[in-house]
């Protein structure tokens, strides 16, 4: 059986309870800082979480303005898979593991790495309709944070 990095079992069986309460439309405000660059963005839109064979189908769409390039339609999608009643697994979208968080906990980190880049996600569960996820990505080319708040 497949597990995490570290090494809790991925179980392929889904378990929609811990998913319930993410299923359906969110708004969706992000903003970026490039501070390698120096550079920020905004990316405002909308994440629909729906119901499929393996969980929730995750996806997100919306406008995204960054620097001084134009503005530009932007599109990212997961697979979110319930792996007990507290955790969740997210896939990308072509089913390689990304990371694992538990949505029992107010607040929650998780990592990934991506030699020779370093995602670390801070989640923070605010209330049923308010939730947010803070990104620093680290590595020789990236140095970036980006702050998303989701809303009912």
């Amino acid at each position: 059986m497949a597990t995490d990095p570290q090494g809790n079992l991925l179980d392929p069986t889904t378990d929609m309870a811990v998913l319930e309460r993410f299923k359906g439309l969110w708004r969706l405000d992000r903003r970026i800082f490039d501070q390698r660059n120096n550079q920020s963005g905004v990316f405002q839109g909308e994440a629909s979480l729906t119901a499929s064979s393996n969980g929730l189908d995750y996806l997100e769409k919306g406008l995204l303005s960054f620097g001084s390039a134009p503005p530009m339609q932007s599109v990212r999608s997961y697979e979110w898979r319930g792996i007990d009643r507290e955790r969740i697994a997210v896939h990308f979208h072509d089913g390689r593991y990304f990371h694992t968080f538990c949505a029992c906990k107010a607040q929650e980190r998780a990592e990934h790495f991506c030699d020779p880049d370093r995602y670390v996600v801070d989640y923070e569960f605010l209330s049923p309709g308010y939730w947010t996820q803070a990104w620093n990505v680290t590595g020789p080319r990236k140095n970036y944070r980006m702050i998303s708040e989701f809303r009912r």
